[in-house]
This record gives C-alpha cells, sequence and structure tokens, in this order.
C-alpha cells in the first residue's frame, strides 16, 4: 500500500490523504498517550474552509475518543469542544 503521509514527532501519521480508511483506523486506534501532536493537527483541521477536511478530523477525532478513553480529556483539553459544537450545529447539509 502506497501512502504520503506527514509523521509527526510521534511517529503517527498527521496527513492521511491516501491511506486508505482502514489504515486510518489502525493508526488511530493505535495512539498511546503521546497522541497530543496528532489532537492538535486535528482540531486545526476541524476549523479549515475545507468540508472535507472538517468531516474528516470530526471521524478522526471521533475513532481517538472511542479507543482510547484517556483521550477524551485530551481531546476537550486541547480545544476540540468548540469547533465540534460549530459543526453539530451547522446548518450546512454536508456537515
Amino acid at each position: 500500500m502506497s501512502s504520503s503521509s506527514d509523521l509527526g514527532g510521534n511517529g503517527f501519521a498527521l496527513e492521511f490523504s491516501t491511506t486508505s480508511s482502514q489504515s486510518r483506523r489502525l493508526l488511530l486506534s493505535c495512539a498511546t498517550e503521546n497522541s497530543d501532536e496528532l489532537i492538535q493537527h486535528l482540531i486545526s483541521a476541524l476549523e479549515s474552509c475545507s468540508i472535507d477536511d472538517r468531516k474528516q478530523a470530526a471521524m478522526e477525532i471521533r475513532l481517538l475518543a472511542k479507543n482510547k478513553p484517556e483521550n477524551r480529556l485530551k481531546i476537550a483539553r486541547a480545544g476540540a469542544v468548540r469547533p465540534l459544537n460549530s459543526l453539530i450545529s451547522s446548518s450546512d447539509l454536508q456537515l
């Protein structure tokens, strides 16, 4: 499988433009307590102008929170609540 992922300092891919959904889920489900950099990157993507980037970031944050309960607090402390709330309350049907 070929991909052009940008690896962060913690060794996890930060951009998944060419990876499959299964590979992305595997990477996220294996994220360790060193997921802070990844979480920050995803929160930045939540505020992107691109609807696709925002949807992708929300999905990946959901997977991080689902697979590692300790990530839930990290995600909230990192500032994800406001951008996630904006997505939920958006009138844009694509979100």
